[in-house]
């Protein structure tokens, strides 16, 4: 028989085991911060990922019977998203993420539970006195973006009615501040729209980035 593909999943069944194992040796009915220990360098030995040890404690946080002792890693401020797919697991729901794994990784993986409830997801992070980190998240740059002195010249051509314009790189469309891309072909009503600019200011802009501008008719 096929020795299995090692998988994520695999990985934190292994660590898992290796907790109740420790923890039934030991007479206890709960895991203790020592068989989490166990689980994360089980599931760290079979899938090296410098972020999963974290995400294993936080995600197994409420395993076992009884109330568990807090988990070791608790970040100073803890990002978190609304509504958001798990890349993981694919559900959509509130939880945290590790910044530095979405700017890796270009997607949220969830590195607590994950709740439909964002007030039941506070309740849970004040449980474990986590702070939440209520600062917007963008995706590191993927495409030009204008300079400071760009952006002010751009502003101060600004106008109330302007003509609508989408400036787009690959057939992507492009913020214009941050490089940020949106992906191929979503719905052009989740695009970025610019609404002051003109049709001159559009067309400098688009030169100064390499984009192509497209005005709404």
């Amino acid at each position: 028989m096929a020795k299995p593909k090692m998988t994520e999943a695999l990985a934190r069944a292994a660590g898992a085991d290796a907790a109740n194992r420790q923890m039934r040796k030991a007479a206890r009915t709960s895991w203790s911060e020592e068989d989490y220990d166990a689980a994360v360098a089980e599931f760290n030995r079979l899938w090296p990922d410098p972020f999963a040890g974290e995400r294993f404690r936080l995600v197994n946080r409420e395993s076992g019977a009884g109330d568990q002792t807090p988990p070791t890693y608790i970040p100073g401020k803890m990002a978190y998203v609304i509504q958001c797919k798990d890349h993981t697991s694919g559900k959509v729901g509130d939880f945290g993420y590790d910044r530095a794994k979405a700017d890796a990784d270009k997607c949220f993986i969830a590195i607590t539970p994950i709740f439909d409830s964002l007030a039941d997801f506070f309740l849970w992070m004040k449980k474990h006195n986590i702070v939440p980190d209520h600062s917007t998240y963008n995706f590191p740059s993927e495409g030009p973006k204008l300079t400071p002195e760009q952006m002010e010249e751009a502003k101060k051509e600004m106008v109330p009615t302007g003509v609508p314009v989408r400036f787009q790189v690959g057939g992507r469309t492009l913020g214009i501040q941050d490089g940020h891309l949106q992906k191929k072909g979503i719905n052009v009503i989740h695009q970025t729209v610019y609404w002051h600019f003109t049709r001159e200011t559009s067309l400098k802009i688009a030169k100064w980035l390499g984009a192509t501008p497209i005005f709404s008719k």
